[in-house]
């Protein structure tokens, strides 16, 4: 091919919407582009390339320790801006002895993922000092092993000073450590702030005094053992008026801390709120509903607290979250009398996510939803565990408009064929992308019901673990026709198990069918990481279980 056909080919890749996908066949073009004749290329690829978002333009472990063996002038790697080492200890060192090089070049990056990669104090320290991040806007050091010196080197790094997201998850934070990034002159760009895991209660109230945090809108403390103790530092802080979000997940609270924190005059005034696995019984909701500073709630996420009918119709007649579109209410208590509490509140009519999974729910509750006029914006329901079978299914989808539903979560249900067949024939699917039917009696001929459903046509995503298809059933998902727009399919492979399986080889056939597909299977001897987590890349991998 010459020259001016290879570059008709870019510009025709180069028009297309910026994607994952399209991100990766440019590379690949690239890739092949003779390496004498590349670098024109690769100029004309990041002037199209320069309003993509930095997201897209990922670079694995692997492709970067490609370019550092043979570091040529024109590699695909100079159009990257995120460097994912996740998990990839093995590769570390290779790349920060690499920053200690000036053959090679890192200045483009905007973004490092260096997460779980076993990085102490001193290998950061080798990778600050190689000053080879101008452009680093962000840096996520999860699951790492930093301890003070490491922090306190990372607050007076000068090349940090554009940072707007830093992670520190799972590592240490004790009261001299967060001291020295609370003190830092490098750092006051920070918009996105995560010490969950890691930082104690002496910590937070180095952190929060400081006028260090006044710019954070986002603040991450999940799991931190910082209990209602930290909810009263966060009260009496000065410096949190620009603060958005809150997470607060795993943080045992108590009626009096919440009381505090609801009277506090300084606090920003959230959008979002994620406070599940705090022991937030009714009473200290009601508290929690009184703080002013909650008055424009979009996100509030409660699940796996201790909320009961009260604690539902505190929500129903509270003024302060009446602005909400996403709610979590998943694994309470607040039984069917108050899902048809919630389900007659005004305060849910801008719900777009609705999440009552877990809660004791019965036909009324399902009444209730379908006679509900405020839930015309709902587009995600999760209605998990709540004894919803076949006539229940066919009732709530019938209350939707054609094309409402884009998300939909009915694991562990006893819904059958009958119930697939319900959703299959309900026209409130026809935009639905994503399907969860874990454990919901689902055989042959349901899954062939959804495959030839007229509705069923954007899905994506459709879990079947822990049903009654068989293998020969896998023949239904085969065919490019059913779920055209497949991207992911969940299966089962546990030969124990009472349901179905589907082994590595039925997971091939499915691939040598429909190629594109990504098939997970779930292995029941790895125990129990919540469901709902991020599919993986390779064409068959493994994931997790849910506890059952």
């Amino acid at each position: 091919m010459q020259e001016n056909e290879r570059f008709s080919t870019l510009r025709t890749l180069l028009l297309e919407p910026p994607s994952k996908g399209l991100w990766e066949r440019v590379w690949e073009y690239l890739e092949r582009w003779p390496e004498e004749e590349r670098l024109p290329a690769i100029q004309y690829a990041e002037g199209h390339m320069q309003h993509w978002p930095d997201e897209l333009r990922s670079v694995s472990a692997d492709q970067c320790l490609y370019y550092i063996d043979d570091p040529q002038e024109a590699s695909p790697f100079l159009l990257g801006r995120r460097v994912l080492f996740q998990e990839s200890d093995h590769l570390i060192e290779a790349f920060v002895s690499a920053l200690e090089d000036d053959v090679y070049s890192f200045g483009h990056l905007t973004e490092l993922d260096l997460s779980h990669c076993s990085m102490g104090d001193d290998m950061l320290i080798r990778m600050l000092y190689s000053q080879h991040f101008p452009a680093l806007r962000v840096l996520i050091l999860d699951g790492n092993t930093l301890g003070e010196e490491g922090i306190a080197i990372l607050a007076n790094a000068p090349e940090l000073q554009d940072l707007h997201t830093l992670s520190l998850s799972g590592n240490r934070l004790d009261e001299t450590a967060a001291a020295s990034l609370a003190a830092s002159p490098y750092i006051r760009k920070l918009r996105t702030l995560d010490v969950s895991l890691g930082i104690n209660i002496g910590g937070l109230k180095n952190l929060v005094s400081s006028p260090f945090v006044s710019h954070l809108t986002r603040l991450h403390l999940e799991f931190s053992n910082l209990d209602g103790e930290g909810l009263e530092v966060l009260a009496s802080s000065p410096y949190l008026s620009s603060l958005k979000t809150l997470y607060y997940d795993g943080n045992k609270c108590n009626t009096k801390s919440i009381k505090t924190f609801a009277r506090s005059m300084n606090m920003g005034m959230l959008t979002s709120l994620s406070a599940s696995l705090c022991q937030i019984n009714d009473e200290m909701l009601k508290a929690l509903l009184r703080a002013p500073f909650l008055s424009g709630l979009k996100r509030l996420n409660l699940q796996h607290n201790s909320l009961r009918l009260e604690g539902a119709k505190a929500l129903a007649t509270s003024d302060v979250v009446t602005q909400l579109t996403q709610l979590d209410l998943l694994f309470n208590a607040i039984s069917s009398a108050g899902i048809q509490v919630l389900a007659g509140s005004p305060n849910l009519q801008h719900i777009t996510h609705l999440k009552l999974g877990r809660n004791d729910s019965d036909l009324e509750a399902i009444e209730a939803l379908v006679a509900s006029p405020y839930l015309s914006n709902l587009r995600q329901l999760e209605y998990s565990r709540n004894n919803v079978n076949a006539r229940a299914i066919e009732l709530l989808l019938s209350s939707f408009s054609e094309g409402q539903l884009e998300r939909l979560e009915l694991d562990f249900n006893p819904i059958g064929d009958d119930g697939a067949s319900c959703i299959a024939a309900a026209p409130a699917i026809a935009s639905l992308t994503h399907l969860w039917l874990v454990g919901a009696e689902l055989g042959n001929t349901g899954a062939k019901a959804l495959a030839d459903s007229p509705y069923t046509k954007q899905i994506t995503h459709l879990s079947a673990v822990y049903n009654n298809i068989t293998a020969d059933g896998l023949e239904i998902f085969c065919t490019p026709d059913a779920l055209p727009a497949l991207t992911h399919l969940n299966l089962n492979n546990d030969e124990d198990s009472e349901s179905s399986f589907f082994s590595l080889e039925d997971s091939i056939r499915l691939h040598n069918a429909r190629p594109g597909l990504i098939t997970v299977l779930q292995d029941d001897d790895m125990s129990g990481v919540e469901y709902d987590q991020v599919w993986e890349d390779p064409i068959v991998c493994v994931e997790r279980t849910p506890e059952r």
